[in-house]
């Protein structure tokens, strides 16, 4: 039978690494907007977290 929640491995990899991921990538906003000095970022960022997550992922991939 058929469950919704039923991924295959590759899925479930990809799916951790990305709930995984997003930890250190808040950091990493985090630390460049302060040292940067963008607060109105880093408050923006830490208030609406997904805003902070997506911001340090950018940094990361060189987008931001």
């Amino acid at each position: 039978m058929y469950n919704e929640w039923d991924l295959s491995a590759g899925c479930m990899i990809a799916l951790v690494t990305l709930v995984v991921s997003m930890l250190p990538a808040w950091i990493t906003h985090v630390i460049v907007t302060i040292q940067a000095e963008q607060w109105i970022l880093l408050v923006v960022g830490a208030i609406v977290w997904p805003v902070g997550v997506v911001h340090g992922w950018g940094i990361w991939f060189g987008a931001f």
